[in-house]
């Protein structure tokens, strides 16, 4: 349509028949005619893709949607890096302390959620880090999982494992961070605390119990 009006008149300088639109477009499309940059490559990326614009609705949904995340902590002149997730619905949640950030930990890091999620997993949510990506793919396919992405610069799209990621460091990091000198006493403190988080700690969203309480009492059987 932007084009069309530079085309007539190049037809009325030459005296010939106007073209239509979608003549224009098929002309544009057969010869690949666009502006070249990251635009062509982002559009192909995106058919490949399952993408999701919104962050869903935890009443919208049932348990066993999964949003998983990649988280960098700093402390002393390191980084340390953290993989999170976290079922928006049932707010079971889980919390990994990586070597890296990569597929390979990725992946071992979903068949942990798997084997211990308190219902079956059918949706994985993530951004678009390299991490959810080759060998996390490839597991998410053998698992047969929808797997969603967001779009990039959106973290609102993954809300939960964000708020998530806010009370790991509010709740645990801040206060266990001197333990990170220690790694076998930081990665018993890890686990205590994400069981504690799980079976004991309330969740005004789930009427004050925690994942594992309401799991247990039925309170998302209607989901289910």
């Amino acid at each position: 349509m932007k084009i069309k009006p530079f085309v007539d008149a190049f037809c009325q300088l030459q005296g010939i028949s106007y073209l239509e639109q979608s003549t224009i477009g098929k002309v544009i499309k057969r010869h690949n005619l666009f502006f070249a940059g990251k635009a062509r490559g982002r559009r192909l990326r995106r058919s490949q893709k399952l993408r999701i614009k919104f962050c869903p609705r935890m009443a919208d949904t049932k348990p066993g949607y999964i949003q998983l995340d990649g988280v960098k902590f700093y402390y002393i002149d390191k980084y340390f890096y953290f993989l999170t997730a976290v079922d928006i619905v049932s707010k079971q949640a889980w919390l990994k302390l990586v070597p890296r950030i990569n597929s390979s930990h990725a992946a071992n890091f979903l068949e942990e959620i798997s084997s211990s999620s308190y219902y079956p997993i059918h949706t994985l949510q993530t951004d678009n880090g390299s991490e959810f990506h080759s060998l996390f793919d490839q597991a998410v396919k053998a698992a047969e999982l929808t797997h969603l992405f967001s779009y990039p610069r959106h973290p609102k799209t993954n809300g939960f494992v964000e708020r998530f990621n806010w009370t790991i460091q509010d709740e645990f990091l801040f206060n266990s961070e001197d333990y990170l000198l220690y790694p076998e006493e930081f990665q018993l403190k890890l686990t205590e605390w994400i069981t504690w988080y799980n079976i004991q700690r309330p969740h005004q969203s789930l009427n004050y119990l925690s994942p594992y309480q309401c799991y247990m009492k039925g309170g998302l059987s209607q989901k289910y």
